[in-house]
């Protein structure tokens, strides 16, 4: 009977979906529509540069500031800060992106091995991301680097050993 029922939900429930799926693609596929500014102003988009997304990020106002960093990522893709940035954006600020932040943070290690901060950052977002066999080695790198007597790295270490499985090493 409940088959049945689900079935009869199925056609119905699909068709909608359907429907609902073209018109957003229908959607998606027109280009924004130009707005015309009066004559004699500027454009309302300024060039973006390190600077300004600097002090975006200082401002915290994170999406605007991921906006800009993305922008002037290919001119910027050796800079230490900027890819820590971007990654920290997506670790932290950007709900549902943790995987993103991978890359960036990645490269940003790969620019400065010695910053425990990334190091960090790159540890946390691996494990977040289900990525243990990845993170692990990054947190035992990251707790050669912090204080002996810091108690929170080692619980977080403990935490991604129980995530992956490893409960009797975890305790």
């Amino acid at each position: 009977m409940q088959q049945r029922f689900r079935r009869a939900l199925q056609v119905p429930i699909a068709a909608v979906g359907t429907v609902f799926l073209g018109l957003t693609m229908a959607r998606a596929q027109q280009p924004p529509t130009p707005r015309a500014l009066p004559q004699g102003t500027k454009s309302a988009e300024q060039p973006v540069s390190l600077s300004s997304a600097n002090r975006l990020f200082d401002s915290q106002m994170y999406p605007e500031a991921l906006a800009a960093y993305l922008k002037i990522y290919p001119s910027q893709r050796n800079s230490f800060e900027v890819n820590r940035r971007i990654g920290w954006i997506y670790l932290n600020a950007e709900r549902g992106k943790i995987r993103q932040a991978i890359p960036y943070l990645r490269r940003a290690h790969q620019l400065n091995p010695g910053d425990a901060g990334v190091l960090h950052d790159l540890a946390q977002s691996t494990a977040w991301a289900g990525l243990y066999d990845e993170s692990l080695p990054l947190y035992e790198q990251w707790l050669r680097q912090v204080p002996p007597s810091a108690t929170e790295p080692m619980l977080e270490y403990a935490r991604t050993l129980g995530w992956a499985g490893h409960t009797a090493d975890s305790i």
